[in-house]
């Protein structure tokens, strides 16, 4: 193997703003944002910052962001981000194993979702994704997580159709505070985990800054509410340096180093484990502010993160009876930069700039009789690049009115090493019109826009509507990958092959959304609608013997659905809460359902609170999975409803230290999600998804100093 290293109440609004005599049309936002991107006109005062709009008004929630802190008491220690962020309505997680779970957002899901750990875009180095780019981050070493449901910017990259998440940390602003302070957390449960903690400290003088953040993971393999035991087991090491210097409260310049190690990961739901996953991303950032001029602020940032992954059936597993001992080494090299400029011209700020990210990829099977000449390659040398130009502008028309319009212009390139043996371009297997489509070079040129309009009704009432169109390219897996197999004869077969026709998919969405709060009450919740030309779909269909190979297709569709949230208080110390989430997708080419698409799911829970303690209960339900699509391969049948109770209790030991318990499947229930895997035939039921943990006791301990 060493060959192929492979949250009440009334106020008044400020005066501060002088109302516009009359708002223009909607659409002069998008084309001031137009304009802004192409030129910077002279009319822009030096002092002309954006005036600051006061609502003392409660803080009524945008409906389509969500925030997770990792301080949370409620929330239960998970093995990566995307346990606590599936707690969010409109979130789900779909499970292969205990680790590197995939993000599903309003149906939407991989490529289709932007991921962002401080600034850098993260690619996983698995064709079957045991490494989505939330498996590389955990709650500790970050200030907080920040979940954009559908597209509400156009500033964090091509695509997004799903959302964008956002794993932020503020070294510069914590470096404000001089001396040394920091903070250390540490969990662990009695199904899964067998301790997870980290350290988080700060050194700074008030202009220099040093922070060092560590964080280790054991997990092992959990039992679902049969008792039966899942393969999950994992290991996990992370580490991040990152110095800067302030020049002054505005300005600065910070450069940091990241490495993340996962080793011996199972999954229960795949053909493979992984050996070893490590990533090192590299950040570089500078940013200047108060400047005088047209333009008000400039940042700019540059990353690389390398990604070097190791899989195979035998290290962590029996081989099958009959079965073949395999690996693979897969790398992946995401290297990207972003400028954006701030300007102001009266009540109009415009944010726009350029970024750009390039994805390089290699991965193939060997045998361990064979380290030379792989059996195939899942990615023969794909370089996927994108280049892009954004406006955003953010226009106050009143003091309750504001409109945003936003363009993106991309230009997408993708191309293989044609070269490779054993590939999607070169194995005799791969029909020609493929093969031959392969080598060529693809380019694609893509329009993205934005129009949002928010409204202040009155202190206790805020609404919202949007309008956007985003492309989102094919990937890598979609374009170029190829997997064999053999059938019962012993004749090879393709069993998986890329599509490198594909087109981008074209994501035309409407969301409205209301928030509120009245008396006790505060709620909010969303509609939306969005029709896909050009969706990408993973679906079956005959190639060469194989009539039921995996293929990727365009097609029309559309997803619709809502996801909203309440809470009510019963006294100051007690209060009610729940959400709801319900999205539906649908294939209008063919009319048929959407595969992998979940039922409707929610939340019932009730809540004590006071100055140092903090007690729960809660029900998490789904209801049965109907609208399903059996022809694609990824939904095997219906599934169940199901309701599972949780209990948690929280102590403040100091105004620094809490810790908190809790209990998950109080009744230790046997369910699945419908949008989980299906298992590995090796560990379970191949037409079953894989079953969600049984009764789990959990700690944590978090603290500062």
């Amino acid at each position: 193997m060493v060959n192929n290293p492979a949250p009440h109440r009334k106020s008044p609004y400020s005066a501060a703003f002088k109302p516009l005599p009359a708002p223009a049309p909607l659409a002069l936002a998008v084309a001031s944002a137009i304009a802004f991107t192409l030129s910077l006109p002279a009319a822009f005062a030096a002092d002309t910052a954006l005036p600051a709009i006061t609502i003392a008004a409660d803080a009524l929630v945008d409906p389509n962001t969500a925030r997770i802190t990792p301080n949370n008491p409620s929330l239960a220690p998970g093995a990566d981000v995307t346990d606590q962020l599936a707690s969010i309505a409109g979130v789900w997680s779909s499970r292969k194993s205990g680790h590197g779970n995939d993000l599903i957002i309003r149906g939407q899901r991989n490529n289709q979702i932007n991921t962002w750990l401080d600034g850098a875009s993260i690619q996983g180095a698995c064709p079957n994704r045991m490494d989505p780019p939330t498996s590389f981050g955990t709650l500790i070493g970050y200030d907080r997580v920040i979940v954009d449901k559908g597209v509400n910017s156009l500033q964090y990259g091509a695509g997004g159709s799903g959302g964008t998440i956002r794993m932020e940390r503020d070294t510069a602003a914590l470096a404000e505070q001089t001396g040394v302070h920091g903070k250390i957390d540490y969990s662990l449960n009695s199904n899964g985990l067998n301790g997870q903690g980290g350290a988080d400290v700060l050194a700074s003088n008030g202009q220099a800054y040093l922070r060092a953040i560590g964080s280790m993971a054991n997990g092992s393999n959990y039992t679902d509410g049969n008792g039966t035991e899942v393969p999950a087991s994992y290991k996990q090491r992370t580490g991040a340096l990152i110095a800067g210097y302030k020049f002054n409260e505005a300005s600065g310049v910070e450069a940091s180093v990241e490495r993340n190690r996962m080793v011996d990961v199972r999954y229960a739901a795949l053909g493979m484990d992984s050996v070893f996953d490590n990533a090192t991303t590299y950040r570089l950032k500078g940013w200047l502010g108060n400047l005088s001029g047209p333009v008000s602020a400039i940042k700019a940032e540059v990353y690389q993160t390398n990604v070097d992954h190791l899989m195979d059936n035998y290290t962590l597993r029996p081989v099958p009876v009959g079965g073949m001992k395999m690996y693979s080494p897969a790398t992946a090299k995401t290297t990207g930069g972003r400028v954006t400029l701030t300007s102001n011209l009266g009540n109009v700020r415009v944010d726009y700039g350029l970024d750009a990210v390039r994805v390089e990829r290699n991965a193939g099977v060997y045998t361990p009789t064979n380290t030379v000449t792989p059996m195939y390659r899942q990615w023969p040398g794909s370089v996927l690049d994108q280049v892009g130009a954004f406006s955003e502008a953010t226009w106050q028309l009143t003091p309750v009115d504001t409109l945003k319009g936003g363009l993106r212009i991309d230009r997408f390139t993708s191309k293989i090493d044609g070269t490779l043996g054993n590939s999607i371009a070169t194995d005799a297997l791969v029909p020609l019109a493929t093969r031959t489509a392969a080598i060529d070079n693809k380019t694609q040129n893509e329009i993205s826009a934005l129009l949002r309009y928010e409204h202040l009704f009155n202190a206790q009432l805020k609404g919202y509507a949007g309008l956007s169109r985003t492309a989102v390219a094919p990937d890598a897996t979609q374009l170029y990958s190829l997997l064999k197999g053999k059938n019962s004869l012993g004749q090879p077969l393709i069993s998986q092959v890329g599509n490198p026709n594909l087109t981008s998919e074209r994501h035309n969405q409407i969301n409205v959304g209301l928030s509120g709060v009245n008396g006790a009450l505060t709620w909010d919740g969303s509609i939306y609608y969005d029709r896909v030309q050009d969706y990408i779909l993973q679906d079956r269909a005959a190639v060469g013997i194989n009539p039921q190979a995996t293929v990727f297709r365009n097609i029309n569709a559309e997803l619709y659905g809502f996801d909203g949230s309440a809470r009510y208080a019963l006294t100051q110390t007690l209060s009610l809460r729940g959400q709801l989430a319900y999205v539906r997708g649908k294939d209008t080419s063919d009319n048929r359902n959407l595969p992998q698409m979940p039922p409707v799911t929610g939340t019932v829970g009730i809540d004590y609170t006071q100055a140092k303690w903090q007690a729960g209960t809660s029900l998490d339900f789904a209801a049965r999975a109907t609208n399903i699509d059996t022809q694609s391969g990824l939904d095997k049948s219906e599934t169940g409803g199901f309701g599972v109770a949780n209990l948690y209790v929280a102590y403040k030991v100091t105004p620094r230290w809490q810790i908190s318990t809790g209990i998950d499947n109080v009744f230790d229930k046997t369910y699945s999600m419908h949008v989980n895997r299906q298992y590995s035939a090796l560990f379970g039921n191949p037409n079953l998804t894989v079953n969600e943990p049984g009764r789990t006791v959990w700690a944590k301990l978090n603290g500062s100093f």
